[in-house]
């Protein structure tokens, strides 16, 4: 079984270890434009300083020693019936995985992140900007923001929009305080000695295009498998379209944790295997400041938005019992759709990330107020309060469907 994988981001390089895995015997090539690897989520932090080059920066060729996985730094250019032309080597294949990934969208006269260069060339012109603008008030341009400080300007009414309002005001106090301007429902970019552009993602399709497979303006279009309408090959990540786990509708993410994902599904199935893609819930986490966020599912403004009646519980809690020391602020929502979980958001000092975690694997597992309710937890005062948040949050939507 010859497979090649084009591309070796997150997608491309899961899907290379998770053919591996599923079929030790298969001769695997990885096509890509570069000799590192390196994830795209922690370059904020890089242009923060709170990372160096060498912490994220790997050798490809270092991952893949001892392994049947072959590199090959190429372009590729179109996949015929059995085999992938590129710029400089014709790679033969039984089955193939399309990972070209995605870039960023961007205002002319603007940089954008989405590569280390990026990351290099904002983190150098930044250093003698005196006035810094970022257009887009998402996870990303908040995270920038904390790094860089400067104007935030944001289309929507608010910071943060995919979150609901009572979050994303805690984040816009943040940083304001830190000395952040931030202007809301406006395009208008103010005059600056530096823009950087975090608008959102477009997917690389001149491989799907030159090769017949369908794609939308999402991406290409796969089936549940992660195959496109070209026989034997996959796709995963960036370049594809994705659907909502609850509403079934076509969307994208550009979140690396799910490209990670589709990858391994990608891999597994191109392999031999079955794994199917349930769909994406878009969970996601960052730290701004000392202020954790992360959601999950839908939102009630999403849910509204569908049409769909919810029940909503929300508690403002700690992270740990009142009369430890290093206890943190929490607020935790959690939105229903007939008693079942649909979305959840969370904020506070610590903790964001086992929340929304455990909250995504209640909403793929339909789980009810009651199932939440019944939750077992642990509990030890230097590390959790009790009961569990996730407990109380399902108490209040309890309480809130009896009134």
């Amino acid at each position: 079984m010859r497979i090649v994988i084009v591309g070796c981001g997150d997608a491309g390089l899961s899907a290379a270890f998770a053919a591996a895995r599923q079929d030790p015997t298969a001769e695997i090539t990885v096509i890509s434009e570069e000799e590192k690897y390196y994830p795209r989520c922690p370059l904020p932090y890089l242009i923060g300083g709170n990372l160096s080059e060498k912490d994220l920066i790997k050798d490809l060729d270092l991952m893949f020693k001892g392994t049947r996985i072959k590199l090959v730094i190429d372009h590729a250019v179109r996949l015929s019936k059995d085999s992938i032309e590129c710029e400089d080597n014709t790679i033969p294949f039984n089955r193939a995985v399309v990972a070209t990934g995605g870039h960023a969208s961007q205002i002319p006269g603007s940089l954008a992140l989405r590569t280390l260069k990026d990351a290099r060339d904002i983190q150098r012109l930044a250093k003698d900007a005196k006035e810094i603008v970022i257009v887009g008030g998402g996870m990303l341009g908040c995270e920038l923001a904390d790094m860089l400080g400067g104007t935030i300007v944001e289309k929507d009414d608010r910071i943060l929009p995919n979150f609901d309002r009572e979050f994303a005001d805690v984040i816009a106090a943040n940083l304001k305080a830190k000395g952040v301007k931030i202007s809301t429902g406006t395009k208008e970019i103010p005059e600056s000695d530096l823009v950087i552009s975090c608008i959102g993602v477009e997917p690389n399709l001149e491989l799907a295009r030159n090769s017949g497979i369908k794609a939308s303006s999402f991406g290409m279009i796969v089936g549940d498998h992660l195959q496109t309408n070209r026989r034997n090959v996959y796709a995963a990540g960036d370049c594809i379209e994705e659907w909502c786990f609850i509403s079934k509708q076509p969307m994208h993410s550009y979140l690396g944790p799910q490209a990670e994902r589709e990858g391994v599904i990608a891999g597994v199935n191109a392999a031999g295997g079955d794994m199917a893609y349930l769909g994406s819930l878009n969970a996601v986490a960052a730290k701004i400041g000392e202020v954790e966020i992360g959601r999950t599912g839908m939102s009630s403004a999403d849910a509204e938005r569908h049409g769909i009646k919810t029940v909503v519980g929300r508690i403002d809690t700690k992270t740990k019992p009142e009369y430890e020391r290093t206890a943190r602020e929490l607020m935790i929502k959690m939105v229903f759709k007939n008693r079942r979980l649909i979305g959840c958001q969370a904020l506070g000092g610590e903790g964001v990330d086992g929340i929304i975690n455990l909250a995504s694997y209640a909403i793929q597992h339909h789980a009810s107020i009651d199932d939440l309710m019944s939750l077992g937890y642990c509990f030890s005062p230097p590390i959790c309060s009790a009961p569990n948040p996730i407990v109380l949050c399902a108490e209040n939507a309890k309480r809130r469907m009896t009134r």
